[in-house]
C-alpha cells in the first residue's frame, strides 16, 4: 500500500518524540536516583548465619559473655550514648544497670524474631506464595564490631540484630509478596530497598522506597524491608531474594567481604563480581520466564500429604535452606 512521504514524516516524528520521552525519563530517573551509597557493606549476612523456622536460640550461642558486654558497653560508654534506662556516665553501679537493660534486650530477641517470622509465614500462606523462611540473631562480637566500625554508640540503632530472609523460586514471586506484605502491614514497613529487584523504576510512589539498579555497587541483589519491632524499641530487617542471589551474596561474604585486604581493595576482583552478579541475573530472568505449572496431581498429592516435601518446588537443582 502506497505511503505519502507526509505520512512517513508523521511517523518519524512520533518516534522522536518517544526517543525524546524516553531520554527524558532516563535523565529524571538518573537525578532521581543517583545510584544510592549504601554504607553497610554486609551484603545481607552468608546464609550460614540463618537458622529455620522454630529454631531454639540460646544466648550462650551468641557469644554473651562478660568479655562482649565490656566491649559493648565501652563502645557505648565511649561516646555518652546510653540507651533507655541507663543513668548519667560516672555513677555508681552504672555498668551493672548496663548490663541488667542489654541481657533484658538481647533475651527478648529470639521470641521477637519468632514473631516475625510467623508474620511473614503468614502472608505466604495467605497467598499461596511458596517461600523458605529462615532467621538470625546478630551474635555479639559482629554486634561490637559493627558498631565499632561505623561508629554506633547506642546498639538499638543497629537494624539488622534480628534479621529474617524468605527465598522464593522467582523474581516475580519476591514482588507478588512484597506488595502481599506492605498490604498486610504497612505501618510496621520503615524502609524499602530494592537492589537490583524493582528494575529501573523511574521514582516511586512510596517515599519509603529506594531503588539501586542493576543491583548494589557490590553486585549485591535482594529486596530489604526495614520494619519495626516496638517491642524491643529497635527495627529489624526483613531480606528477599532466590538462590542464585544467596550463591552470589556467599560467595561476596567469603572471598571478598572478609577476605583479605589485596582481594577487597583489587579492581579487578570488584569487576569480577559484578560479572558473577550479572551472570547469576541472567539466571533469575531465565528462571522467571520458564517456571513451568506444577501439574494438578502433584498439587493433590501436596494437599493430601502430611510430609514435609513439597513435590511442586521447582528449585530441587538448589539448596532450599538459603
Amino acid at each position: 500500500m502506497y505511503q505519502s512521504s507526509s505520512d512517513g514524516m508523521r511517523k518519524m516524528d512520533k518516534m522522536a518524540l518517544c526517543l525524546m520521552f524516553l531520554c527524558a525519563n532516563l535523565f529524571a530517573f538518573n537525578a532521581a536516583n543517583p545510584g544510592y551509597e549504601d554504607t553497610d557493606d554486609d551484603n545481607g549476612g552468608h546464609s550460614t548465619e540463618f537458622r529455620p523456622m522454630g529454631y531454639e536460640w540460646n544466648i550462650a550461642e551468641l557469644e554473651y559473655g562478660p568479655d562482649m558486654l565490656k566491649k559493648i558497653y565501652s563502645l557505648s560508654k565511649k561516646r555518652s550514648a546510653f540507651p533507655i534506662g541507663i543513668r548519667a556516665i560516672g555513677k555508681k553501679g552504672e555498668k551493672v544497670e548496663f548490663d541488667a537493660e542489654f541481657y533484658k534486650f538481647y533475651k527478648a530477641l529470639p521470641e521477637v524474631l519468632k514473631t516475625l517470622q510467623a508474620r511473614l509465614e503468614s502472608v505466604l500462606n495467605d497467598n499461596g506464595i511458596i517461600g523458605v523462611v529462615t532467621g538470625r540473631i546478630k551474635s555479639l562480637s559482629s554486634l561490637s564490631t559493627k558498631m565499632e566500625k561505623d561508629g554506633i554508640t547506642d546498639y538499638r540503632k543497629i537494624t539488622d540484630i534480628v534479621g529474617a530472609r524468605v527465598t522464593f523460586q522467582t523474581i516475580d514471586d519476591i514482588l507478588k509478596f512484597k506488595k502481599a506484605y506492605v498490604e498486610a502491614f504497612n505501618n510496621t514497613v520503615n524502609e524499602i530497598r530494592c537492589y537490583g529487584i524493582c528494575g529501573p523504576a523511574i521514582g516511586s510512589v512510596d517515599q519509603r522506597e529506594k531503588i539501586y539498579w542493576p543491583w548494589k555497587s557490590s553486585g549485591y541483589r535482594r529486596l530489604h524491608f526495614k520494619v519495626a519491632l516496638p517491642e524491643v524499641d529497635t527495627a529489624g530487617e526483613v531480606q528477599m531474594g532466590t538462590p542464585y542471589m544467596t550463591l552470589w551474596a556467599d560467595w561476596e561474604h567469603d572471598v571478598v567481604y572478609k577476605g583479605p585486604a589485596r582481594f577487597t581493595e583489587n579492581e579487578n576482583v570488584k569487576k569480577y563480581a559484578q560479572r558473577l552478579a550479572k551472570y547469576y541475573m541472567m539466571l533469575d530472568d531465565i528462571r522467571n520466564e520458564m517456571l513451568p505449572s506444577c501439574p494438578q496431581i502433584l498439587q493433590e498429592s501436596l494437599k493430601e500429604s502430611d510430609s514435609s516435601l513439597n513435590e511442586c518446588l521447582f528449585w530441587n537443582d538448589l539448596r532450599t535452606n538459603m
